[in-house]
């Protein structure tokens, strides 16, 4: 077989691959996962529960700069704020109890509180 004809074909192999690589189609994305809410119950909304986990969730985290535990202090306090707001909402945690939280945990009070 000539030089020629050996290239021609190598080229045409080489062109359909290719071509029959990009005529595959592209995998969709994967969907977003569904966002869970989550509905305190009254064992979450004790003021013992609520204390502990704020602390326990903080815990691991103690070696870290101080930049990264102020972060992380910020939206645990989000957190505990929302979780706080959601006992309210329901009447598993009384106004008193909130406000006692909110302070003993240095939270912002109310629930438009932003994250520090």
């Amino acid at each position: 077989m000539p030089r020629a004809r050996q290239l021609y074909l190598l080229a045409v192999v080489c062109l359909s691959i290719g071509t029959a690589a990009l005529a595959e189609p592209a995998k969709p994305p994967r969907p977003p996962g569904k966002p869970t809410i989550y509905q305190p119950d009254q064992q979450t909304c004790q003021v013992s529960t609520i204390t502990a986990a704020y602390q326990r969730h903080l815990a691991p985290f103690a070696d870290q700069p101080e930049a990264v535990k102020q972060k992380l202090r910020g939206m645990q306090a989000d957190m505990t704020s929302r979780t706080i707001d959601g006992c309210l909402s329901q009447g598993l945690l009384s106004a008193g109890e909130a406000a006692q939280l909110r302070r003993k945990l240095g939270l912002h009070s109310g629930p438009t509180a932003p994250a520090r």
